[in-house]
């Protein structure tokens, strides 16, 4: 593979995962009612909502998303602990998680209009 075709699947990379970014970020803030919840949906949503956060804290700085790797990571280590434990949150930690998905938000606005004002 040459140098023009990697940065082309690099680019095709970068926009999937632009695209999908907004719908990542709400679902995050969507699961924040049932982080306390016990039961197993709420759990498994829990879980879910830690793998995705994990997967866009690897993805997200290798397709151009440097600050929302960081605010990833932040709000993944909030639920690293809960999720492998498989119990709900604390208040202090559902209030860390909301301020984490806070920067995340930020991040991702600010990086999406930086892509799209190069593009």
């Amino acid at each position: 593979m040459d140098d023009d075709e990697f940065a082309a699947r690099i680019a095709r990379i970068q926009q999937r995962f632009a695209a999908a970014l907004p719908g990542k970020v709400d679902g995050g803030f969507a699961i924040l009612p049932r982080l306390g919840d016990i039961d197993a949906d709420a759990i498994e949503s829990l879980v879910v909502t830690h793998r995705s956060l994990h997967e866009m804290c690897g993805i997200a700085p290798s397709v151009g998303f440097t600050a929302v790797g960081a605010a990833a990571r932040a709000a993944e280590t909030v639920l690293r602990e809960p999720a492998k434990m498989k119990r709900p949150l604390t208040p202090q930690e559902i209030a860390a998680y909301r301020t984490a998905l806070d920067g995340l938000r930020e991040a991702a606005q600010s990086e999406l209009n930086s892509i799209r004002g190069r593009g």
